[in-house]
């Protein structure tokens, strides 16, 4: 099931981090579902210490490597995971179709 960390401020949520792990029996991976920062907190600084934390309680349960897939276009994530040392692996490829409504 996954696991909220929050990022708290004097009593008031920040920031969260979404995570889950997969119990395979070679190598337990834990996984960064998504990060999130509350709008009064964004341009703060707090998106690398809402997923270094996120990448902390993933490790404390016992993950032993920490997985996570973000948006292309999504420019301000891409710097913060690579900043604390995520490698880009593979290039997935989103594909939606609009369904009309009648």
């Amino acid at each position: 099931p996954p696991e909220i960390v929050f990022l708290s401020n004097q009593g008031n949520t920040a920031g969260y981090c979404w995570t889950s792990i997969n119990r395979s029996p070679e190598k337990p991976v834990g996984f960064i579902e998504m990060v999130g920062i509350v709008p009064d907190y964004r341009r703060q600084g707090l998106g690398q210490p809402t997923a270094l934390a996120g990448m902390h309680h993933l490790i404390t349960r016992g993950a032993q490597y920490i997985r996570l897939q973000v948006d292309d276009q999504n420019t301000a994530a891409k710097r913060i995971y690579t900043s604390i040392g995520f490698k880009n692996t593979q290039k997935l490829h989103w594909f939606e179709a609009e369904i009309a409504e009648g």
